[in-house]
């Protein structure tokens, strides 16, 4: 009689499997919090690739109010009321040279003289691979009531600078701490905002600042100020499950 010798082997098979989870985290692209060390004085210009246009969308005056970078008025936490230097500088409107310059954000207004019509550009953010972008900074801004006469706006452009379109334009006003009255320091906010998806997946955004100041000789301080900005993109976290077939 013949035997047959049956073998029989177990054995397991181990998976790695990602997976998707459902939360989201967030990817710094950019981020810039103006500290300079500069007491007062130093204009935006001459700050970590940002630049100063002058003339957009309109003309300014022999005596425009400047950009400046300083802590002629203090980077405060929201939601602080402005201050002057204690060390944290912000981008900020100030005073030309000639009528007592940065003296932090504060403006003339006593005519033609002081319009203003400029724009404070970013370093260009390459936001190539990148989607679900939200952009968010604290700043402070008057001027006029209602973002009317004199006022601040929030301006982005896809395409390097190049343009600016209007669809990508947004007025930036906060409270004072106390009556907007030209005396009132004004209350530090948090604006937040999910960009359009025309800044997905693009070398060429920039964030820029715009202000304008008519020279009709009428306008109430403050003026405006920015810091702490954050631009980031929104990641899905991978799990990683493991599991075995026997």
């Amino acid at each position: 009689m013949k035997r047959s010798l049956v073998l029989r082997m177990s054995f397991s098979v181990g998976l790695s499997v990602l997976s998707a989870s459902a939360g989201q985290a967030q990817t710094t692209l950019w981020s810039v919090n103006f500290n300079n060390g500069c007491a007062a004085n130093c204009l935006a210009g001459t700050y970590g690739g940002w630049s100063i246009l002058d003339n957009v969308d309109g003309v300014s005056g022999g005596s425009p109010n400047n950009w400046f970078v300083s802590c002629a008025e203090e980077g405060v936490p929201p939601p602080g009321c402005g201050s002057t230097c204690v060390g944290d500088a912000a981008l900020h409107i100030g005073n030309d040279p000639g009528s007592g310059g940065d003296t932090g954000a504060h403006f003339n207004e006593t005519g033609a003289t002081n319009a203003t019509f400029r724009l404070a550009v970013s370093p260009t953010i390459n936001t190539t691979g990148a989607s679900g972008l939200t952009l968010s900074f604290d700043f402070i801004a008057y001027g006029s009531a209602a973002c009317s006469d004199d006022r601040a706006q929030l301006r982005l452009s896809t395409d390097n600078g190049a343009t600016w379109p209007v669809g990508f334009q947004y007025c930036l006003t906060t409270v004072c701490c106390g009556a907007c009255n030209g005396y009132s320091a004004g209350q530090w906010t948090r604006y937040t905002m999910a960009l359009p998806a025309a800044f997905d997946n693009n070398p060429n955004v920039r964030v820029g600042f715009h202000w304008r100041n008519n020279g009709n000789g009428s306008g109430t301080d403050p003026s405006v100020a920015i810091d702490d900005i954050l631009l980031v993109a929104a990641t899905t976290p991978v799990t990683l499950i493991n599991f075995s077939v026997k």
